[in-house]
């Protein structure tokens, strides 16, 4: 990998700050690097890039290289130098970012369905109540002909699993809800941090959000929201 013209002022420039102050932010992280280095390419990355006592030999230059791609990685790691995304892994990561966002409001739309089954169960129970189930593990079961109805032992089956399944789903919505509301306190802008509320845990449409949050359009709510997706920690 070789660093690109952008990619090498950035980290010319950090160096460059940390010769004339080596208290500055980043003088830790460089510090600590050096330090892991043998003694003679310590020297020597010092002596040349850092210090430019001397002009490098050839083979010198292609261990300095490699070093200025380690300590660019590292200090890009730490958060000493952005690093422009291309649009096509921008798009994947704010895609990313949405299915997180979105996934308590698809929670919430499966325990609405759990919840309606459930429903929908008992009362088919109650127009079955007059069947009676037997004890199978008391009673001697004889081959017969005789169709018998065990509708009522069925539905009693589906409810208890439909009941153990809101109990679980319930456990995760709350998980997912506490991670959501972690995400969204941390927009430091009051109205973008609305409309992160009101459409991903209120579960608003575009057009009562923009309502909301004093917008006129909902398109220009939704660019809004967009914008921010690529800051957003989620």
């Amino acid at each position: 990998m070789q660093l690109s013209r952008e990619e090498l002022s950035k980290l010319d420039s950090i160096i460059e700050n940390y010769v004339d102050d080596t208290t500055s932010k980043e003088a830790e992280v460089i510090e600590t690097y050096l330090n892991k280095l043998d003694s003679l390419e310590r020297e020597l990355l010092i002596d040349i890039y850092f210090n430019f006592s001397r002009k490098a030999t050839d083979e010198e230059s292609k261990i300095i290289d490699e070093h200025k791609v380690k300590l660019f990685n590292l200090l890009s790691d730490k958060g000493y130098i952005k690093v422009k995304t291309t649009p096509r892994v921008e798009q994947r990561l704010n895609n990313e970012k949405k299915e997180k966002l979105n996934r308590y409001r698809y929670l919430r739309e499966q325990l609405n369905r759990l919840y309606d089954l459930l429903v929908e169960l008992h009362e088919k129970q109650q127009n079955k109540s007059h069947v009676q189930t037997m004890d199978y593990t008391r009673e001697k079961v004889t081959c017969s002909r005789t169709k018998y109805d065990f509708t009522g032992t069925n539905l009693l089956a589906k409810i208890q699993e439909t009941e153990k399944k809101i109990v679980l789903l319930n456990s995760e919505i709350e998980k997912e809800e506490e991670k959501l509301l972690s995400a969204i306190d941390k927009i430091e802008d009051i109205r973008l941090r609305y409309i992160f509320w009101n459409r991903y845990f209120m579960l608003e449409d575009w057009e009562n959000v923009a309502k909301l949050v004093g917008l006129k359009t909902p398109q220009y709510c939704m660019k809004l929201h967009n914008e921010y997706l690529e800051e957003l920690d989620i």
